[in-house]
C-alpha cells in the first residue's frame, strides 16, 4: 500500500512542474527556430529581400536587428511559458 505524505506530494508537485516547464521551453525553442527559417525562406522565395537590401542598411545591421527581434521573441515566449507554468502549478 502507498502512503502519501504531504511532503511526498508537494515533492512530486515541484518536481512535475518543472519538468513540464522543460518539457514546454524545449518545444518552444524547436517551436521558435521553425518559425525563424520559415521568415528567412519565405524572404528569398517572394522576393522580399531585394526590397529589404535596397534600403540604405548594410546587411550586417540588417541581419543584426532580425537577430535581436528573434530574441526579443524567444524572451517574450519564455516569459509567457513561465508565468503560466507558475499561474497552473499553484
Amino acid at each position: 500500500m502507498l502512503f502519501l505524505s504531504s511532503a511526498n506530494v508537494e515533492s512530486f508537485m515541484v518536481n512535475f512542474q518543472y519538468g513540464v516547464l522543460i518539457f514546454n521551453n524545449i518545444f518552444l525553442l524547436l517551436f521558435i527556430l521553425l518559425i525563424v527559417a520559415k521568415i528567412f525562406s519565405q524572404e528569398f522565395s517572394n522576393g522580399t529581400y531585394l526590397l529589404i537590401l535596397s534600403k540604405p542598411y548594410s546587411r550586417f545591421t540588417i541581419f543584426l536587428l532580425k537577430y535581436i527581434s528573434i530574441w526579443l521573441m524567444i524572451f517574450i515566449f519564455l516569459v509567457i511559458n513561465m508565468l503560466a507554468t507558475f499561474l497552473v502549478g499553484f
